[in-house]
């Protein structure tokens, strides 16, 4: 760890950490910024991507969290299985797609779908906190209306070449699946998580936007603008 990285503290053995290659103060742009969880000696990167939307995504599922307004879809016991679940189906649907130009896709009937943008959104994508490579975060409120944090594998091999090896391999793993850690957030917790976003967002608006303009004035600060990403 590093002076200038985050620490997000859930308890004497669990914490997440935003890795910033220098203090938040001196990186005026957007950039694709590290999340890791540690549990205790194990290492989980949960994030590689836009810093504002991670931290805006955190604070808007603990909010709703802490309001009780995140409770598990009824089609859903494990979020985790279910995604997998959908992505298999979905995996199924664009190799009938490739071997058939004329074959319509149709939504799984075991997973419940939101229409968003005129196409159907799997309703569990509600809870999706983060996601990297197969290891997906997310926060729900359970039937106690406690505030749950969980991260779950994904079959890390969805979506290649070798589809019959797939289902095989598929079928031996989902059968042993299980979530890689979960845990309750406390209130006071959850709130001190939201209060550090907080100061993280309003600092990024403020000095980023300053930073914008110093560039051009017409044209807003992009992912390419900054120096770690040319």
């Amino acid at each position: 760890m590093y002076p200038y990285d985050i620490i997000f503290t859930l308890n004497n053995t669990q914490k997440f950490i935003v890795e910033l290659d220098d203090f938040l103060e001196k990186l005026p742009c957007f950039c694709q910024t590290p999340i890791i969880f540690f549990n205790n000696k194990q290492k989980l990167y949960l994030s590689h991507d836009s810093l504002p939307d991670d931290i805006i995504n955190l604070r808007t599922l603990l909010t709703k969290a802490l309001n009780n307004e995140l409770p598990l879809h009824k089609s859903i016991t494990d979020i985790g299985y279910s995604e997998n679940m959908r992505c298999a189906y979905e995996e199924q649907q664009i190799l009938a797609e490739e071997k058939n130009s004329t074959y319509q896709w149709e939504p799984n009937p075991n997973v419940v779908y939101i229409q968003e943008d005129s196409y159907p959104s799997w309703v569990g994508e509600a809870y999706r906190l983060w996601g990297y490579q197969n290891i997906i975060a997310w926060i729900y409120n359970d039937s106690s209306k406690n505030i749950i944090f969980t991260i779950t594998p994904r079959y890390p091999d969805f979506f290649t070449e070798d589809s019959n090896s797939i289902k095989e391999s598929y079928g031996k793993w989902i059968q042993s699946y299980q979530p890689i850690i979960t845990q309750v957030i406390s209130p006071q917790v959850a709130q001190q998580w939201i209060n550090q976003a907080d100061k993280i967002i309003n600092f990024i608006e403020n000095k980023w936007t300053a930073a914008d303009n110093e560039i051009d004035k017409d044209a807003p600060m992009t992912y390419e603008d900054c120096p770690r990403n040319m």
